[in-house]
């Protein structure tokens, strides 16, 4: 299977908007933050900029668990930020899923998958979603046999 990570990009994102409770524009600002190991508010501004604006984005991240303050200082020289360890592991879950590693989870945590309360959309996203872990673990089997070799 060759590299095509975002080939079930709207699907893996539809999931984890779901259950994170998140918007695509925070999660966006995560993996455009997910490398930095500490950032200013003006770094986040920076890409925050492409954004619709939102006044405290940033307070209400840090007040959601998504950020965390690294270091308190005075206004002159600034705070900085880390991602949490939760939203590190939320990023790091999403490139798993895309490249195959880890299958979108097909059972009742993932919440695509509940009997009442769902839209079409997420009906339809439910039976890709089976789709894809099909696709994902016979390319599993398939490098198995083939390291078996």
């Amino acid at each position: 299977m060759k590299p095509n990570y975002l080939k079930y990009w709207r699907v893996v994102r539809n999931f984890m908007l779901v259950a994170h409770k998140i918007n695509s524009q925070d999660l966006e600002l995560l993996f455009f933050l997910y490398d930095e190991t500490y950032f200013s508010r003006k770094s986040f501004r920076k890409y925050e900029e492409v954004m619709s604006w939102e006044r405290g984005r940033i307070n209400r991240m840090v007040e959601q668990g998504w950020l965390e303050k690294f270091r308190h200082t005075p206004k002159s020289r600034g705070d900085l930020f880390q991602l949490s360890y939760k939203a590190k592991r939320m990023v790091t879950y999403v490139y798993q899923m895309l490249d195959g590693t880890k299958l979108i989870p097909s059972s009742i945590q993932n919440p695509v998958f509940r009997k009442t309360g769902l839209r079409f959309t997420d009906k339809v996203h439910r039976n890709l979603i089976i789709e894809i872990n099909k696709e994902y673990k016979e390319a599993i089997a398939q490098r198995r046999r083939r390291a078996t070799e």
